[in-house]
């Protein structure tokens, strides 16, 4: 087994959670009134709402850079990007009464999805963040 491939997946997988955490935070520091708003003024110009099956928006993100390692001319190779994909969705839950009449509160789910790959295999991350008023 190659040590490199260990610690490239360590590193990444450290970054990769590392980015997750502060997603988190973003998506429960935003006020409660403005999470149903489409432009917020705040970082929920990048979570799309989820209505009726649309698929959400993904984007491209560096989330940081693993070390290049010596090249066989004794060298240092430059760092190498952890590239990922992102999607984040916010989706209204509907909680009501048990005969469905009275709404008992607002809440949404925040989903964070990450996508990345490491020494040519793919992984998928994902928190799920619930905020109820």
């Amino acid at each position: 087994m190659n040590t490199l491939s260990t610690r490239n997946w360590t590193i990444s997988k450290t970054l990769v959670n590392a980015y997750m955490s502060t997603e988190v935070a973003k998506a429960n520091a935003i006020p409660f009134e403005l999470i149903d708003e489409e432009n917020g003024g705040t970082d929920w110009d990048n979570y799309p709402l989820y209505i009726n099956g649309d698929a959400p928006y993904e984007y491209n993100v560096v989330i940081g850079h693993r070390s290049g390692g010596e090249n066989s001319k004794g060298g240092i190779n430059e760092a190498t990007p952890v590239n990922a994909t992102i999607t984040r969705a916010r989706e209204q839950v509907m909680m009501t009464t048990a005969d469905g009449d009275n709404p008992l509160s607002d809440a949404w789910n925040i989903r964070i999805v990450l996508q990345y790959s490491v020494n040519g295999k793919n992984y998928v991350t994902s928190r799920t963040v619930v905020r109820v008023e």
